[in-house]
């Protein structure tokens, strides 16, 4: 009983129950009895909800460090694809200076062409004004020179046949003849040299499809120059934003490992406290369970005891019911000699009341004084 008692002292204080004792047994009462229980109770659902409380933790903790192992595979593959970029950003970094250094002077000799393009033609359109002055020219001049051939025609079939005269006309014609002669070779000359001059012209016009087919050449090479700036300024975009990615996850990662590092001191410190409660309870329990063992030696020598005194309560029993029958023996004698006396004593008075009634008659009938 003992051993019982201290193990029931050892859960009571676990259970926060401080001034237990034996009155308890002996005496229970109601609001106290309650207050016991439901500080035992109590202590099994704090330890079954910490039990509970320390698997969601520790599955929280295998997710955090699943996720982190996730977030590690995605960083390496971010820092690869970084590598890759930045590998590749350095070896085009060279043809992207290249094709820059190219681009400005592809730039500045169209700038040039354009200018000598602008020149050209200005000088072709006065070119152009000039050859069109003179075929106008020459179509007049020839005009002028099939009327003058009409004209000396006519002459010649109005000849007369003064010798002077007709002397006189020929030197006239002849001399206007050598005029229209010099102004046909002025002419002929001034449509040579503007034949020289178209010829230059598609010379020039031929330069200048060449120069605009650069032009072109260039312009294409420009927007190619264009569209891989375009292309390393987008890596380059995307490379920060790969960085910034980078730097996220990695704040990501230090936040998951401080999480996990608490978690883990967190589990820790539960596991700990739930050691200490479980060696403290393993052992209270073997305490408990010994006492207990304890206890049933003690109740089996009890119930031996208890098996003797009952026996021995039923001789006692056996014994007050013989004298109980001998009692109910006596005092039905005793009833009967009491009813018996009664009896005799009602027949002694009713004889004794009727002798005290008879007595006055007597005495009247014997002249006495009652």
């Amino acid at each position: 009983m003992v051993v019982f008692h201290r193990a029931a002292q050892r859960l009571m204080r676990a259970s926060g129950i401080h001034d237990f004792s034996l009155n308890d047994y002996l005496k229970p009462e109601y609001p106290r009895l309650r207050r016991i229980l439901s500080g035992v109770i109590n202590f099994a659902k704090f330890r079954e909800e910490r039990l509970v409380q320390f698997q969601k933790i520790a599955g929280r903790s295998e997710e955090a460090l699943q996720h982190q192992r996730e977030l590690e595979a995605k960083c390496n593959d971010l820092e690869m694809r970084q590598r890759k970029w930045s590998d590749r950003a350095a070896a085009e970094q060279q043809k992207v200076t290249a094709l820059e250094s190219e681009t400005g002077e592809l730039a500045a000799e169209i700038t040039s062409l354009n200018k000598q393009q602008l020149q050209l033609q200005a000088q072709i359109k006065e070119l152009k004004t000039k050859v069109n002055e003179y075929a106008d020219q020459i179509a007049n001049h020839k005009f002028e020179l099939l009327q003058t051939k009409q004209e000396i025609a006519k002459l010649q079939a109005m000849i007369v046949s003064s010798p002077e005269r007709v002397q006189q006309q020929l030197a006239d014609m002849e001399e206007s003849l050598e005029r229209e002669k010099r102004h046909v070779e002025r002419i002929e000359h001034e449509h040579r040299q503007v034949q020289m001059e178209m010829e230059a012209l598609q010379e020039v016009f031929g330069k200048l499809q060449e120069l605009l087919k650069a032009f072109e050449d260039a312009d294409v090479q420009v927007s190619k120059c264009k569209q891989s700036r375009d292309l390393v300024q987008k890596q380059r975009s995307e490379l920060h934003e790969n960085e910034q990615n980078l730097e996220a996850l990695n704040q990501e990662e230090l936040r998951l490992n401080r999480q996990i590092v608490a978690a883990e001191e967190r589990i820790q410190r539960v596991r700990s406290q739930l050691q200490s409660r479980l060696t403290d309870t393993e052992q209270e329990y073997a305490s408990f369970q010994e006492e207990l063992e304890a206890a049933v030696r003690e109740r089996h020598e009890a119930e031996q005891v208890a098996q003797r005194n009952q026996l021995l309560v039923q001789q006692i029993h056996e014994q007050m019911q013989d004298l109980k029958r001998g009692h109910q023996e006596r005092m039905c004698l005793l009833r009967e000699q009491y009813t018996e006396l009664e009896q005799a004593v009602q027949t002694y008075h009713q004889r004794l009341f009727e002798v005290m009634q008879k007595w006055p008659k007597a005495c009247d009938r014997a002249g006495l004084d009652p």
